[in-house]
């Protein structure tokens, strides 16, 4: 068989030709490897790429520069944010569900660098980071607190009093220790920042709380590169400050011995602070945490206790307590509580409310007898018929640590694992749901960290292991729960070798863009940021 000749379009078709091949030259047929995409506007592109996924758009951005300035448009990557990390959260929530794509888009936010949003997230999921240095030579290991806010990162210790440093180490603004320890206030213990403080206040900047061992607190106020003292409250009880949380016009300590005090703060230039309550517990044996949030439906402010609860069925499980506060008059308006214990013992639910205004007198031998007698006992059973079977589960362990930061709690235990609750918080009810076991680590957790948007960040006992959490939007590919392990880095020491396991510490803090651990190495004290931008 005679081999047909390749026809080419413009020249008349041979004798060995098919003139069935002539029709390829007709203007109305359809090439396969046209440029169709390029021949349209713009504006058609940008519709075409914000329906790709970011591994197709990558791929169209390589094509040509015109197809790049498309690509970096905010509309794609707001799209490709909203598929990835915003339709997994709202299928979790029912309330949520009726909120459709185009609502969503529509009543965003404009303003926002969407592929810069994409990338700190995609990052955080892949522990994808660089990691920087801070040198804090000579600092005391046992008193250095700080925190990380925007930019800056605020350190308070014995030795350099108050600093902000930013990055990459230089000193911002500092106050001396002499003038920070001025009225024998003791070594910081503790730093709380706040933006939202300035801001009700008409202030620029942030507010920077510093708790002290004697039981006292000052507040500084961070602008333009100063730190300004604004007030400072001494304490009544020999006894540090462990944690400071603030909601304007209210701010709460809280110390070793589980005493929570809570202050209104008025013009700080005319009415100074007034105690409104001082909670007491002598019970609480595990870890707790202070929080304060404002709702955004009423105008009342609720300072949460979380801690956690022993049962004798289901062993340590995890427990808030909220106080309801009036910023237009500054009382304390209702106390309610909410344990996680789901089985209900057969002597009836005992109050999970541990912490009281004063401590609790001892009951007299009638008053026992009558509570005893009004205890709901389970009924008496007939003759033949069998009761219902006590389920005991497997009783958990006193956990190492605990963060709440609503409706997100957080529990670590030396099993390796960490426990997730969530919790419900209404003007009618308040609960807790099942806690809901996250896996991971490959050591006992030391400490875990949860913040308002579900992200969290855990640190193994021996300091070889930093896990990053995500418990409000599934991670890229993956589902709700996983965690990633970020990389330690090198040595501070030797660039050559890897950080050791026991050069990391326990204390660190994190935003949505930064981890700042604290590192060892000899006597002096390191700070490791990891920047996830």
């Amino acid at each position: 068989m005679v081999k047909r000749a390749r026809y080419h379009p413009g020249e008349p078709a041979g004798e060995d030709q098919d003139p069935r091949d002539s029709q390829l030259d007709r203007p109305g047929k359809r090439q396969k490897n046209a440029d169709y995409l390029s021949a349209c506007s713009d504006e058609a592109i940008l519709l075409v790429f914000a329906a790709l996924s970011r591994a197709d758009v990558a791929v169209c951005s390589r094509v040509s520069r015109r197809f790049q300035t498309v690509a970096n448009d905010n509309l794609v990557w707001k799209k490709l944010f909203y598929d990835s990390f915003v339709r997994p959260r709202l299928c979790r929530r029912p309330r949520l569900q009726q909120i459709t794509q185009r609502q969503w888009l529509e009543n965003s936010s404009g303003c926002v660098d969407w592929k810069s949003r994409y990338k700190l997230r995609y990052n955080w999921h892949k522990g994808r980071c660089r990691i920087k240095t801070i040198g804090l030579a000579g600092s005391q290991k046992e008193d250095l607190v700080f925190r990380l806010a925007g930019r800056s990162i605020f350190t308070a210790d014995r030795l350099h009093g108050l600093r902000a440093l930013d990055e990459t180490g230089r000193t911002l603004a500092s106050v001396p220790p002499e003038s920070l320890d001025v009225d024998g206030l003791g070594p910081p213990t503790t730093l709380h920042v706040s933006e939202g403080w300035s801001k009700a206040q008409g202030h620029a900047g942030v507010a920077v709380m510093v708790g002290f061992a004697t039981g006292a607190f000052s507040v500084y106020q961070y602008a333009d590169g100063t730190l300004a003292h604004r007030f400072t409250h001494n304490g009544t009880e020999d006894c540090a400050v462990t944690a400071v949380v603030c909601e304007w016009p209210f701010l709460a300590t809280q110390s070793p011995l589980n005493t929570v005090d809570v202050f209104y703060f008025g013009e700080l230039d005319r009415l100074g602070v007034i105690r409104v309550t001082s909670l007491a517990s002598q019970s609480v044996r595990g870890p707790t945490s202070l929080s304060m949030r404002r709702l955004p439906t009423t105008p009342r402010i609720y300072a949460t206790l979380a801690y956690a609860f022993p049962d004798i069925i289901e062993g340590w499980n995890a427990a808030v307590q909220e106080l309801e506060l009036d910023p237009t008059t500054g009382n304390m308006v209702s106390v309610r509580s909410a344990t996680s214990v789901t089985a209900e013992p057969p002597y009836g639910r005992v109050s999970s409310s541990v912490f009281y205004r004063t401590a609790p007198a001892l009951p007299s031998i009638s008053s026992v007898l009558s509570s005893l007698a009004n205890i709901q006992r389970r009924p008496a059973l007939a003759a033949g018929q069998q009761g219902p079977p006590l389920r005991f589960r497997l009783k958990q362990d006193i956990p190492t640590s605990l963060s709440y930061s609503h409706p997100y709690l957080l529990t670590s235990h030396d099993d390796n694992t960490l426990m997730s609750y969530m919790v419900r918080s209404t003007d009618s009810e308040l609960s807790i749901s099942p806690g809901r076991r996250l896996w991971g680590h490959t050591s006992g957790v030391a400490h875990v960290e949860v913040k308002q948007r579900g992200t969290a960040v855990s640190i193994s006992k021996n300091g070889a292991e930093i896990r990053l959490w995500d418990l409000e939007s599934a991670p890229v590919n993956g589902v709700a729960g996983e965690s990633v392990r970020v990389d330690l880095g090198p040595s501070p020491a030797s660039p050559t070798e890897p950080a050791s396991t026991g050069s990391v510490g326990r204390f660190f803090e994190f935003d949505d863009e930064k981890v700042v651990v604290n590192h060892r190495q000899a006597d002096d004290r390191l700070i490791r940021l990891y920047d996830f931008t």
